[in-house]
């Protein structure tokens, strides 16, 4: 086999191994890019007397605070009512669309209050972990 043919199957070789890493990278980029300009930082906060599970009052109070350090206006938002869940007692939700596998994981949504010019509803992911509970908001685009 020539010089030339073996410099050309290691260039075809390269290329067929390089690809793929390339294709991959790009995609990674584009989804962190992506995400990042869609979900806001995660918000840890420490519960004194934590539940035995995520409640609805909870999962509220904690993604208005989310909500509030992310720079929204808290006078202009206002939860929105889901009732789709229930509580592991068997206590409705009101506000808080909890996770089937995981009750004590959830998101809850927020509209502009009456009177306010419309806008895109921001929603807060909220997860209850032994005494900590994390936040993160996400801004629809």
């Amino acid at each position: 086999m020539s010089n030339k043919k073996r410099l050309r199957r290691a260039i075809l070789v390269s290329a067929i191994l390089v690809l793929p890493l390339f294709v991959v990278g790009a995609a990674w980029w584009v989804s962190r890019t992506i995400q990042s300009s869609l979900l806001g930082p995660v918000h840890t906060f420490q519960i004194a007397n934590s539940p035995p599970y995520l409640t609805d009052v909870l999962a509220v109070e904690k993604a208005k605070e989310a909500l509030a350090l992310d720079g929204y206006d808290l006078s202009r938002w206002a939860p929105r009512e889901d009732r789709r869940s229930t509580a592991p007692d068997g206590t409705p939700d009101i506000y808080l669309a909890r996770n089937g596998i995981n009750p004590d994981n959830g998101y809850v949504v927020f509209e502009r209050k009456e009177g306010e010019p419309s806008a895109p509803r921001p929603s807060v992911t909220v997860e209850l972990r032994g005494n900590q509970m994390t936040c993160q908001v996400c801004q629809p685009k």
